[in-house]
């Protein structure tokens, strides 16, 4: 068992039902908290004695995802010494959570859960303070729920709106020998479309190393596309020229030599970086995209204004970017577009 002793000086590990508002709470330092107690319901960090306002973290703690939780945490704890909002830490696992927005004060907004399928039952327990879900379904939004995680959709939307400069006169989809994932190449030629890419010009190939001259061929006669890879590029670079080649963030980025020459979205700043850095420095790992969408909402909440209608108004400046909340959609940002070149990212153009 953990032992809490140094801790507690420091945080308050209480049931729903026995917070103490009075309790003088210390800034947590950037350290790790032990999420291994079945007892903890809610953990509460006082950030500023006076505080003008809360927001409730909503992450899990416990169970099969409590990692991820513990990153997020991690990520919301870092450099949190000029916070004038106090915030309270729910372990989304927990099933005994009743009457909860009366618990806490001055609540300006929720920040979570993880899990679209999650976002339903919180969003009744907290009917009047927007729920910033840390999910990408952007089908989830509304006027309370705001999906603020990068979905496919994001990153298409960027890639397809920077492909029309190209001026290429349709588009071929690279799709690998096994695929099944139809709802994907779906959204790939939906979003195509809505950048003036006719049905008629979406062509998708299924890769097959084995009938690689003939590919090879293809693609040299098809010159005047762009190509939408699911394929690492290393496959293919060597039959196409001066052609681009996109392909989503996820997979350029979980091995970049494999994929030299692809262009993918991604919303990212100097700022980034630069918490990045000390999150490895405190912590011994790079965080989460999710955790740095939720530190990017809990500075957002931070510094904005006291009334919940001008937090959805503000555009605010992240470590992801510009972003803004818009109802019906979620948080919309800005992305910029990179190129893998030799295992590194590069800025794809001037954008």
């Amino acid at each position: 068992m953990y032992s809490t002793m140094k801790l507690l000086p420091l945080i308050l590990l209480v049931a729903c039902s026995q917070i103490d508002d009075t309790t003088k709470l210390q800034r947590m330092p950037p350290k790790k908290i032990s999420t291994t107690q079945s007892q903890l319901k809610i953990l509460k960090i006082l950030a500023h004695e006076k505080a003008e306002n809360s927001v409730v973290l909503l992450v899990p703690l416990s169970g099969a995802n409590k990692a991820l939780g513990q990153d997020i945490l991690n990520a919301c704890l870092l450099d949190n010494n000029d916070s004038h909002t106090d915030f309270y830490v729910l372990d989304s696992e927990s099933e005994d959570f009743e009457n909860l927005q009366t618990k806490f004060p001055n609540l300006r907004a929720v920040i979570g859960p993880v899990f679209s399928h999650e976002t339903h039952r919180f969003s009744t327990m907290f009917p009047q303070v927007p729920i910033f879900s840390l999910s990408n379904n952007a089908d989830i939004s509304n006027t309370h729920v705001f999906a603020c995680g990068i979905s496919p959709q994001d990153e298409l939307k960027a890639m397809f709106t920077f492909a029309k400069n190209f001026r290429k006169q349709g588009l071929i989809i690279i799709l690998p020998e096994d695929d099944q994932n139809n709802q994907l190449v779906q959204l790939i030629q939906r979003h195509a479309n809505l950048a003036g890419f006719s049905e008629e010009s979406i062509m998708s190939i299924k890769f097959n190393t084995k009938e690689m001259n003939s590919i090879c061929d293809f693609l040299r006669a098809n010159q005047n596309q762009i190509i939408f890879s699911m394929v690492p590029t290393c496959n293919f670079e060597q039959c196409v020229e001066d052609v681009p080649i996109f392909a989503f963030s996820a997979q350029v980025l979980s091995n970049p030599k494999i994929w030299n020459n692809a262009i993918f979205a991604q919303p990212e700043t100097e700022s980034q970086k630069e918490f990045v850095d000390k999150y490895k420095a405190a912590y011994g790992e790079t965080p989460s995209i999710i955790a740095i969408i939720a530190k990017d909402l809990m500075n957002a909440i931070n510094e904005s204004y006291p009334n919940s209608k001008e937090l959805l108004d503000e555009t605010y400046h992240g470590m992801l970017g510009e972003f803004k909340f818009v109802n019906n959609q979620g948080v919309v940002r800005n992305f910029s577009l990179f190129r893998m070149e030799d295992g590194e990212k590069v800025r794809a153009y001037d954008d």
